[in-house]
């Protein structure tokens, strides 16, 4: 927590004092790179957002439609889960399959699970999740899709976040390398590319 607000404080300052490292030549290029990769990583984390905030309002719904007690409190924990893409939902539905289970038995438990499953899951997370993200960032949905899939199969909880980041790096990479043999890519890019060094003294 600490090491965030301070990054959120002086990220400026420690983004300009690494540019002025990087010999002169090739500030222009390693700037641009930044500009796209915060560009992507921005969409990608605008898109968990908001497919989670579905999620979580879908979710009062279906806990409201089943009788459930604290309808908000339970649609504030999916909220949080939803944050880790896909499986991490499931989290607070299982538990609330069982108590289920345990409450008015298998049929009704069974119901809640494939209804939850998919009116809450399915969606969102299949559909909305990668075209929201998508929008910001502009990398195919399906990209995003295997990234986030794939990540979570090789590397877990840490792969959610790792591989469209990743992904991010490599399709900023790419848009400069194309910037860089075609200069007239540079007035169609996005106008959300912002200057990332532009708070940098140049005296």
């Amino acid at each position: 927590m600490f090491f965030c607000y301070f990054l959120l404080a002086d990220g400026d300052r420690l983004y300009c004092a690494f540019l002025g490292v990087i010999p002169g030549d090739y500030q222009p290029i390693v700037n641009r790179y930044a500009a796209h990769l915060d560009l992507i990583l921005k969409g990608v984390f605008i898109g968990n957002a908001y497919s989670a905030l579905i999620v979580s309002v879908t979710s009062v719904f279906v806990f409201y439609a089943f009788g459930f007690t604290h309808v908000l409190a339970l649609a504030t924990l999916i909220f949080i889960a939803s944050v880790i893409p896909l499986f991490a939902g499931y989290m607070v539905l299982v538990p609330l399959a069982i108590v289920r289970y345990f409450d008015q038995g298998v049929e009704s438990a069974s119901l809640f699970f494939i209804v939850s499953s998919l009116v809450i899951y399915g969606p969102p997370e299949l559909i909305l999740r990668p075209y929201l993200t998508s929008l910001k960032s502009k990398i195919h949905p399906m990209l995003l899709m295997l990234a986030f899939l794939g990540g979570a199969f090789v590397g877990g909880i840490a792969g959610f976040f790792a591989a469209p980041i990743l992904l991010g790096a490599l399709v900023a990479a790419y848009r400069v390398y194309q910037e860089q043999i075609h200069p007239e890519m540079v007035a169609r890019a996005d106008p959300d590319l912002r200057n990332p060094a532009e708070s940098c003294r140049t005296d």
